[in-house]
């Protein structure tokens, strides 16, 4: 068992941690808890962060015991002050060249002919992933990932580090740079440098860039 203590960093990462944990914080395709966990073998884990988002949080992780009356001896502990060594949401926007991810995928899909792939062995395509005509996947600059599910529609123009969660949608024309977009997104336009969570859309052309994007709450 692991006890992963949310610190008092929390105030450096508003708006997002009214409503968060820190290690909910997208670092590239993982969240910060994500990457602390990945290669943990562990049975279960304790989360103990603010008493405002106590319930919000045990909704999100039920597999998990947060906040117990009693820390249980023997116990791994991890605190996310070690874990995030910079002060501001803006710097975990997009996909820093640290980021974690890739390789992603054993197998590669296969995009249709017309597409454009540059620096190929950086791109990992999930055979359960559709990449349309006409798109353009540059990872001369960092890799790109397209998880399962998602759809690349027609010329499309992306260029990495760029990771696209499962069941994700980018648009006809869309042009991305250096974007981190989680799961059941719908993306439009021009974006760079951004992150988003996931179930959040931006369909409609035009430009965000630097920005760091939620997700909706159900």
């Amino acid at each position: 068992m692991i006890i992963i203590f949310e610190d008092n960093t929390f105030e450096q990462f508003y708006p997002f941690t009214l409503n968060h944990a820190t290690f909910e914080i997208k670092k590239g395709a993982n969240t910060l808890l994500e990457s602390l966990t990945n290669n943990i073998e562990e049975s279960s884990m304790v989360l103990i962060v603010r008493d405002s988002i106590e319930e919000i949080v045990g909704e999100r992780y039920p597999e998990a015991i947060v906040n117990p009356s009693d820390i249980p001896n023997g116990c791994e502990e991890i605190h996310l002050s070690e874990n995030l060594n910079k002060n501001n949401l803006f710097h975990f926007a997009g996909l820093p060249q640290e980021w974690d991810g890739a390789p992603f995928f054993k197998k590669h899909g296969t995009p249709v002919k017309s597409s454009i792939m540059i620096n190929q062995s950086e791109i990992h395509i999930s055979e359960l992933a559709r990449v349309s005509a006409g798109v353009i996947l540059d990872a001369s600059k960092g890799p790109i990932i397209i998880d399962d599910h998602a759809l690349i529609d027609i010329g499309a123009l992306i260029k990495g580090p760029v990771y696209i969660g499962k069941n994700s949608t980018i648009n006809p024309g869309a042009k991305l740079k250096d974007v981190n977009i989680g799961a059941y997104c719908k993306i439009g336009g021009e974006v760079e440098h951004t992150t988003f969570h996931g179930f959040s859309n931006k369909q409609h052309d035009g430009y965000l860039g630097h920005s760091y994007i939620g997700e909706w709450l159900i």
